[in-house]
């Protein structure tokens, strides 16, 4: 009894998993992050802060997924920005944003 009350209080506790951010190997690399070098963890608040539709799919259920292919580059001079999308997010996502299951590059100052 003692060990099914715990299994259920713990489950209580746990939630529902948070969104999956995966980094594309190479997102750092000199040539992708050539205006500044963000941290994994710095490039997600950095996003998370600049919109409210990143900010749900970061902040959204584990069946949600925004992959960052560039960090921090400079295509266009004075235009530095991140390249995401969100094309790995499954159907039950259910997030209301414009990039869950859309391949969606997006241009942020950083």
């Amino acid at each position: 009894m003692k060990k099914q009350f715990a299994i259920i209080v713990l489950g209580c506790f746990v939630g529902e998993a948070q969104a999956v951010i995966e980094f594309k190997p190479g997102w750092d690399s000199a040539e992708n992050s050539d205006v500044r070098v963000y941290s994994k963890e710095e490039a997600t608040e950095f996003l998370s802060n600049k919109s409210e539709d990143l900010a749900k799919i970061i902040k959204g259920p584990a069946a949600c997924v925004l992959e960052v292919t560039k960090g921090c580059h400079d295509q266009r001079p004075g235009l530095a920005h991140f390249t995401v999308n969100g094309l790995k997010s499954k159907d039950t996502c259910k997030v209301k944003s414009i990039y869950v299951g859309s391949k969606s590059d997006h241009e942020e100052s950083c």
